[in-house]
């Protein structure tokens, strides 16, 4: 076997994430009442054992590094952050274990007149390329901002998508320490791109991510090419409706491996779209989490009870 071959199978191996044990890694979402999310139980502590960690790393780390080694200077995240904390993800989130582990996602409604130019290239490969450009105009389309709950169990962002785009509604809720729910809405149906991205990364590759998406369609994977905690490395997105094609772009087209690139998801004449957004330690976790809040009325609930319940008791003032 030759290196590139060695290279291939340790990145495969990645998603390679079953059987870890008996106890859960984390404790249940909040069920939906207000407040502040429930800190997630400790994650439970696997044995240093070579089948497990290699489970979790891969029998070939991405930088080289023996993963036997990088499990033993990994642990358990101390602080979760998570929220619109980069100035560019109003319209989306950021999740960051650790200050380590940073994974971000945002999205773009794009209106019929501005693919109008696309030729020969495919729908979401085009509205890649211009999606900084085109994202470039948002903070000019706000109409409402706000309310939003210093807990984060509820927020709201209003705005109107130029060009003959509708107005587009925003709302979403921190669910647990390291999970968010979400649910846009247009006043009419249009096309959305969502993008996960890199919002720091100016030492690359260590805030560099890997990105896969399941055959359904309906799952993004990401993992930290550089894992700085045990149980903050990889993420997960689920959506209520499978998303058209996918198309990952590298930033500087001369960029080597592990540089910055942009996952890029389009969804066609969609009206709401639901997801449900987690960052943890296995795949199978997250995705077992995620896709449950996406039963039908769940997200709704969850956000109508908590929007009443912050409206009903916030501080209020005149004069």
């Amino acid at each position: 076997m030759n290196r590139r071959d060695l290279f291939r199978q340790g990145f495969w191996s990645l998603a390679a994430l079953r059987g870890l044990g008996r106890r859960a890694l984390f404790g249940a979402a909040a069920s939906g009442g207000a407040g502040v999310p429930a800190v997630p139980q400790a994650a439970a502590a696997l044995p240093l054992n070579k089948a497990q960690v290699y489970r979790l790393l891969g029998f070939v780390t991405m930088t080289g590094e023996d993963p036997l080694k990088m499990w033993e200077r990994l642990r358990d995240t101390r602080e979760w952050l998570v929220g619109p904390l980069s100035p560019d993800a109003w319209p989306g989130q950021a999740f960051i274990a650790d200050h380590a582990d940073i994974f971000a996602f945002r999205f773009l409604t794009v209106p019929a007149a501005w693919t109008k130019q696309r030729n020969t290239e495919g729908a979401v490969e085009f509205c890649a390329k211009n999606f900084r450009a085109w994202f470039a105009g948002w903070p000019k389309w706000w109409k409402f901002v706000g309310p939003k709950a210093p807990d984060n169990s509820y927020a709201r962002l209003v705005w109107q998508v130029p060009d003959g785009g509708p107005e587009v509604t925003y709302e979403w809720a921190q669910t647990a320490v390291n999970e968010v729910v979400c649910r846009i809405r247009h006043s009419r149906p249009c096309d959305l791109v969502v993008q996960a991205y890199t919002p720091w990364d100016s030492n690359p590759p260590h805030f560099s991510v890997l990105y896969t998406d399941d055959p359904s369609r309906r799952f993004l994977r990401a993992r930290s090419w550089v894992p700085g905690t045990r149980n903050g490395m990889r993420f997960v997105t689920a959506f209520s409706a499978p998303f058209d094609e996918s198309r990952q772009i590298t930033r500087d087209e001369n960029a080597g491996p592990g540089m910055p690139r942009d996952w890029n998801a389009l969804f066609s004449n969609i009206q709401t779209l639901y997801l449900c957004k987690r960052q943890g330690q296995t795949y199978d976790e997250l995705e077992a989490s995620t896709a449950a809040w996406l039963e039908s009325g769940r997200i709704d609930d969850l956000l109508e009870r908590n929007r009443e319940k912050y409206l009903r008791t916030r501080p209020e003032g005149a004069g």
